[in-house]
């Protein structure tokens, strides 16, 4: 990667972003956080742009003192690796993902929520992360579906969900299921559904043939388990 002063490379990158057509909100906040990157590096005075003055910006915003919010942090990581790929390419190619689909305002706002529940439960940052994940999968999955208030949930969406497990092992099945059972479970504690959706969602017990029944069908059930690949030695998830 060839030298490129800081300034320049944040007003290149802001005039290619703007260019791309994004949402007046995105590209706002991303290049706040650029800027707030540009104000780093004169506070420190380096002068040309390198990643290993990325990843000090980021290490320190992971120690800030207040901590910043779990999301936050992830925000500003995915803005930073936006802008060393543009450092090193000068332009964001073809195909290369930029952004994530913007999504609603209250799904943004139950994964802050979450987290601050989950913090206040002493979960760790690596779990926290795990959960996040999961309820992003669940949330662009439901963003796809056309659902903007996730007071729109129903059995109907939990079902199809539940059927993108299809070739998982039986150990990651169950361990999908749970995670689903949790993320239902949170919608309804911080009052995003009217009900606690969870009871929707089947368990599943390794080695154990006891009924999955609780409000499920059992062709629902079976379903679920038919797409289970029990023949892959590798274990396909």
């Amino acid at each position: 990667m060839s030298a490129i002063s800081i300034p320049v490379l944040i007003t290149d990158a802001t005039t290619a972003l703007k260019e791309l057509g994004y949402a007046d909100r995105v590209v706002k906040y991303t290049i706040g956080i650029w800027r707030e990157f540009e104000k780093f590096c004169n506070e420190c005075k380096f002068i040309t742009y390198h990643s290993e003055i990325k990843d000090k910006f980021l290490l320190e915003i992971n120690t800030n003192d207040p901590p910043l919010k779990h999301g936050t942090i992830l925000r500003k990581a995915s803005a930073m690796k936006k802008l060393d790929t543009f450092a090193v390419k000068s332009s964001w190619e073809k195909g290369v993902v930029l952004q994530k689909p913007l999504l609603p305002t209250e799904f943004d706002e139950f994964l802050v929520a979450q987290d601050e529940l989950l913090v206040k439960k002493d979960y760790a940052k690596q779990t926290r992360e795990t959960i996040h994940d999961f309820s992003m999968k669940v949330l662009l999955f439901l963003f796809d579906k056309g659902i903007t208030n996730l007071s729109d949930m129903n059995a109907e969406l939990i079902s199809e969900f539940l059927l993108t497990f299809k070739g998982y092992a039986k150990s990651t099945l169950r361990g999908e299921l749970s995670r689903f059972r949790r993320f239902l479970k949170h919608l309804y504690l911080l009052g995003k559904t009217p009900a606690d959706l969870s009871l929707y969602v089947p368990s599943y017990n390794l080695g154990k043939s006891d009924s999955l029944v609780k409000i499920w069908e059992s062709d629902d059930i079976k379903k679920i388990l038919d797409v289970v690949d029990v023949q892959s030695q590798r274990q396909k998830r």
